[in-house]
């Protein structure tokens, strides 16, 4: 049993966008004077750019590596291995795992917030709706 091709260009290519939006949001936070004030002033030792530059990049990388994990496992097991319930679930319980960590740890005012969740819950919910055909016989 194998992924339709269909399926699989659909939920690799939204991994695809929700990567670069991450890529965008990283950026954006990273390069802003006023954030980085405000998180000297909430923070109670004296931390320079690149204590804040190393914080965005640690919530960029829990951003993405559970969607680089899905990609690269489906893309390269779309051949040998069998994508049932099991994959669904787990891969399932880590998109939701993502989805909350997203909401836990980032900022609500960036412009980028919205449509990240919104691409984490349609990758949730194709990756839960992926169907299988059957294989012809041919191994």
């Amino acid at each position: 049993m194998k992924i339709p091709k269909k399926q699989l260009n659909l939920l690799l290519s939204l991994i695809l966008i929700l990567i670069i939006l991450e890529s965008v949001e990283v950026l954006m936070l990273a390069k802003d004077q006023s954030l980085m004030k405000e998180f000297q002033a909430l923070t109670t030792e004296n931390l320079q750019y690149d204590d804040y530059l190393s914080f965005h990049l640690m919530n960029y990388f829990r951003g993405i590596h559970i969607p680089i994990i899905l990609g690269l496992f489906t893309y390269f097991g779309r051949k040998s291995l069998r994508f049932g319930h099991l994959y669904k679930i787990v891969f399932g319980l880590l998109m939701m795992l993502s989805i909350m960590m997203h909401f836990i740890g980032h900022h609500f005012r960036t412009i980028l917030f919205y449509p990240i969740i919104g691409l984490q819950i349609l990758l949730f919910f194709v990756l839960i709706n992926l169907t299988q055909e059957e294989r012809d016989g041919k191994d």
